[in-house]
C-alpha cells in the first residue's frame, strides 16, 4: 500500500498551504534568508544552502 505524501496529510489535518496563508508575506522572508545562512544549525543540513538559497526557499513557501 502507498503511504500518503506531506502535501496529501497536511490537507487531512487542515495545514495551511503556505506561509502566506498564516499572514507572512516577503517582507520578514527577506529578513530570515541570512539568518538562516548564518544559523549554527544550518551546518547539520545534509546538504548547504547559500542565503540566496534560503531566501529562494522562503519565496516559494511563500506560494510565490
Amino acid at each position: 500500500a502507498s503511504r500518503p505524501g506531506v502535501g496529501t496529510v497536511g490537507r487531512e489535518r487542515g495545514t495551511p498551504p503556505t506561509l502566506a496563508a498564516v499572514g507572512m508575506n516577503a517582507e520578514p522572508a527577506a529578513r530570515l534568508a541570512p539568518r538562516a545562512a548564518a544559523d549554527p544549525s544550518a551546518s547539520g543540513n545534509p546538504i548547504a544552502l547559500s542565503e540566496s538559497d534560503y531566501a529562494q526557499l522562503y519565496r516559494r513557501a511563500l506560494g510565490a
